[in-house]
């Protein structure tokens, strides 16, 4: 469910587990526009998510959620290398 709060939306869903219990990772995607195609944004594992400012630039934007049950490294275009220096979602964002 999308709320607006000021400048914000807030996004949140319910919490989905696998059959081994296993806690996923929510991958966040986003459309701007009916114009535009969908792109990731990025990931949490909490189940709500807040896009700072996005109410003010963009009023018709449409998010999808998808659960995602893994090793967050393992995420396609994560890197291989432990000390690579970006976040998961930086690395996962440059797949897409």
């Amino acid at each position: 469910m999308k709320l607006e709060s000021g400048p914000d939306f807030r996004v949140c869903w319910q919490s989905m587990k696998d059959s081994r219990e296993a806690q996923p990772v929510y991958l966040v995607f986003l459309r701007r526009s009916e114009d535009s195609a969908w792109s990731y944004f990025d990931y949490t594992d909490d189940t709500c998510f807040v896009h700072y400012g996005a109410a003010l630039f963009y009023p018709d934007i449409v998010y999808d959620v998808h659960a995602y049950f893994g090793s967050v490294r393992k995420l396609p275009g994560y890197p291989v290398d432990p000390q690579e220096p970006r976040m998961p979602g930086d690395a996962f964002r440059s797949f897409w």
